[in-house]
């Protein structure tokens, strides 16, 4: 039978399903204002799944990528199913977001440009993002530019302008507040979209009183069911042997189901519901296919029981019997033939899932029925979860396997294999691991119990580290220091204050609290009182310090979290609004007491502080120039008098890298990053922070 596999694994996943569930056009934009306060509303046109997350950004759009350099806001729908015909309104007062309606913001659009701008809505992430809506106040470009575009850009697809995206001035002029004047309206989604993309029915002008948030109306919507939908299936003849896997059939509807829709299916002829196995299962005989709200496919997996005696080809049908009122009632029918087992044996797992602790192994034995007529063999697949990972357990004494042949003599009844899960210290949440029969040899079958889950449950919270903090952030790189292939990237400094060596591997950062696995540490080690940069470059493939997001200089919140049943969190900073190569972090490093730090003064990789330094240079402060400071290039140290001059400079970890007995000296060949410099005439000590590039 098809391998169907379902994690549950937090919030993370859960956010993705729900992501799915949203499609181009299934929220519209209703307004728009550029002249402060900016804002926008939009409304609803299908239902939205609890806790979904819907982003919505000015950044353009390089027709695979977003460009940096401008805000994303995100809206996060309630805990409840959210009706079609909703209403939302987002406002920038005074750089706080006023949110109007259900659900929750964090994040905002406080810069729109009057000017033209546009605002594109999407689901899912910034690396892999389903848009489902934008609009823009001038007009969208025809060719995706190679730059990044201020005030407009081309149309991420699948978003086709007049459909799914609004232009409602649709030229080179640029408009500045806009928005629906039918205060009104009842339809079905495809009647209001029409609507919405007419814009004789919308208010436009540059006039903040003509067409700005004080002229909105307070819209009100009834979205009608659409027209009933067709449905037709891809196997509309399905051959079945007793005790074998089976087969799959996927059911489809000519369009996005309106609210959850249904069709039951009757056994007719030779065959009845308990011959079948299916998922889904019958259900008092009347087999069930759900199409969710807003999807137009189903899946039906379905197999023959052994039933031990004999009665020959068994044909019979599937026949629709009940529609639900968004579906078309029709005739088709799913043709079954069941054919009983003839010289070969069926092979299966004879347990079902388990549970198997970290450390733990387990004999997974198999079945042969009959015994096995000749030499032949089977594959087993094994599918690790998102935080089970193949290195991370063995078969047959082997690690990283995905895939494992067992081979089958002639005669034998079962055959089997050790599987053993590696004990580690990492806080992880309950893991799986899924083994599948996915396919056999000569004179063999997959048998119907062809799937079965090894349960890993948490136990490692113990391990959960209490001493990790985010040190320092800079949003807004422009000068301060490079990654190592030559890029200003923003950055992340994390600071490992315990006594001991840390591993951040199974550790994870995130910038979004509803998606706490976003980024997964892996080999990473801080020793006692050490620091480490994360690049916030959404450029993973750079190397393991990159992280898979990027950092808004308007303002932005991180997360470190240990994965536990629910998520641990280790810490977090709300980061403010940064200007250029300002950074914000601890005052003395691992406090909750932050600040801001000035162009210059920030410590990457660096002690926020250098009090371990400071102390022998307390007496005065000298001033170098220039600072920052180039290798090879003349320095010279001011502030302090007297002969003979003893001038050192320490790096962060107050270790001795240079020295020199005279205030005008070559830079010398150091690391990019933050030093202290400090003199001593014999008569008073001084010192200063010295910035190296």
């Amino acid at each position: 039978m098809k391998r169907i596999l379902v994690f549950l694994l937090s919030i993370g996943l859960s956010a993705l399903t729900q992501a799915q569930a949203l499609l181009p056009g299934s929220i519209a934009f209703l307004s728009y204002q550029t002249n402060a306060p900016d804002g926008f509303a939009f409304v609803t046109l299908q239902e939205v799944p609890p806790v979904t997350t819907i982003y919505f950004t000015d950044n353009s759009w390089s027709g695979s990528a977003f460009f940096s350099g401008e805000e994303t806001m995100q809206w996060t729908s309630p805990v409840t199913t959210l009706p079609a015909g909703t209403v939302i309104t987002v406002r920038d007062i005074s750089g706080t977001q006023q949110l109007i309606g259900p659900g929750l913001i964090s994040g905002g659009l406080p810069n729109l440009s009057s000017s033209g701008d546009q605002v594109l809505a999407y689901t899912g992430s910034t690396s892999s993002p389903n848009f489902i809506a934008a609009i823009t106040n001038s007009s969208w470009l025809s060719v995706c530019a190679s730059a990044a575009q201020a005030n407009t850009t081309c149309l991420p697809a699948p978003l086709v302008n007049g459909i799914n995206a609004q232009s409602p001035v649709n030229s080179e002029t640029v408009v500045t507040n806009m928005y629906f004047n039918i205060g009104q309206f009842s339809g079905t989604p495809d009647q209001i979209r029409a609507a919405l993309m007419n814009w004789n029915n919308w208010t436009i002008s540059s006039d903040i009183g003509v067409a700005g948030y004080t002229a909105w109306p307070d819209w009100e919507f009834v979205v009608a069911a659409p027209a009933p939908l067709n449905f037709t299936f891809d196997n509309s003849s399905v051959l079945l042997t007793e005790g074998a896997s089976g087969s799959s059939i996927e059911f489809v509807l000519d369009g996005p189901a309106y609210g959850n829709q249904r069709i039951g299916f009757l056994a007719s002829g030779m065959i009845s519901s308990g011959d079948l196995s299916s998922n889904p299962s019958f259900f008092n005989d009347t087999l069930w296919i759900e199409f969710s709200s807003g999807s137009n496919a189903a899946v039906l997996d379905i197999a023959a029981v052994e039933d031990l005696s004999p009665e020959g080809t068994e044909s019979g049908a599937l026949t629709p019997v009940v529609f639900s009122s968004g579906i078309v009632p029709n005739s088709n029918t799913v043709s079954l033939t069941i054919e009983e087992l003839q010289g070969i044996s069926l092979v299966q797992f004879t347990s079902e899932s388990q549970t198997l602790n970290e450390g733990d192994s387990l004999l997974v034995n198999f079945s042969i029925t009959p015994p096995a007529l000749e030499n032949s063999s089977f594959t087993i697949e094994l599918g690790a979860s998102l935080m089970l990972e193949p290195q991370e357990y063995t078969c047959a004494n082997q690690s990283g396997l995905i895939t494992y042949t067992m081979n089958v003599e002639a005669g034998a009844s079962n055959v089997s294999v050790w599987i053993k899960i590696t004990a580690d210290d990492f806080p992880e949440a309950s893991e799986v691991l899924s083994l599948y029969i996915s396919e056999a040899g000569s004179g063999m079958l997959v048998g119907g119990n062809s799937e079965i889950e090894l349960i890993v449950p948490e136990n490692d919270q113990e391990f959960i580290p209490t001493a990790l903090f985010l040190n320092e952030v800079m949003a807004n790189n422009d000068s301060t220091i490079m990654d190592e292939n030559g890029f200003y990237s923003d950055w992340v400094e994390v600071y490992n204050a315990g006594g001991g060596v840390l591993n951040l591997e199974g550790l994870y950062i995130s910038d979004d609290a509803l998606n706490p696995y976003k980024y997964k540490f892996s080999d990473v080690n801080l020793l006692p009182g050490s620091f480490t940069l994360l690049w916030a470059d959404d450029s993973t493939e750079l190397g393991n310090t990159h992280l898979n997001f990027r950092l808004s200089a308007s303002g932005e919140q991180l997360f470190l979290f240990a994965a536990a049943d629910e998520p641990v969190m280790i810490d977090s900073m709300n980061v403010p609004a940064l200007a250029a190569d300002q950074s914000y972090g601890s005052s003395q490093n691992g406090n909750q007491n932050r600040q801001i730090f000035e162009a210059g003064l920030s410590t990457p990789a660096a002690s926020n502080s250098l009090s371990g330094t400071e102390s022998f240079y307390s007496n005065a402060i000298v001033n170098v120039y220039p600072n920052p400071a180039v290798a090879g290039e003349e320095v010279r140290v001011d502030g302090i008098t007297g002969k003979p001059v003893e001038l050192c400079i320490f790096d962060a970890s107050g270790r001795l890298v240079f020295t020199s007995r005279v205030q005008t000296f070559s830079m010398p060949l150091l690391d990019a990053g933050v030093y202290l410099i400090g003199v001593n005439n014999g008569y008073k000590n001084a010192y200063s922070k010295l910035v190296v590039r």
